[in-house]
C-alpha cells in the first residue's frame, strides 16, 4: 500500500481496489501523453498510473486520453504482465 492508502486507513476511510473490469485511475500524462488503448503501469508516485513502455508491468489499458498530471481516466484492468 502507498501513503494514500495508509492515510485513508488511518482516517477510517475505505480503500477501493479494482482487480478486473473498468475503473477510474489517477494518471500522469504530462511527461508522455496517454492515448486510448495505451497500456498502463504504475508511476513512481503512489496511487498514480502512467503509460507503460517496454519492460514495464502492465495492469490495464486506457479507455480515455490524458496529457495532464492528476487526471482521472477510465481504464480496463487486464493484468497483462510485462510489455
Amino acid at each position: 500500500g502507498g501513503s494514500d492508502e495508509n492515510a485513508a486507513s488511518a482516517a477510517g476511510e475505505a480503500v477501493v481496489l479494482c482487480t478486473h473490469g473498468r475503473c477510474k485511475v489517477k494518471v500522469d500524462g504530462s511527461g508522455t501523453a496517454i492515448a486510448i488503448d495505451d497500456p498502463l503501469t504504475l508511476h513512481a508516485a503512489d496511487g498514480v498510473a502512467e503509460k507503460a513502455i517496454t519492460g514495464d508491468e502492465v495492469f490495464g489499458r486506457a479507455l480515455q486520453a490524458s496529457s495532464a498530471d492528476g487526471d482521472y481516466i477510465l481504464c480496463e484492468v487486464t493484468l497483462e504482465g510485462v510489455l
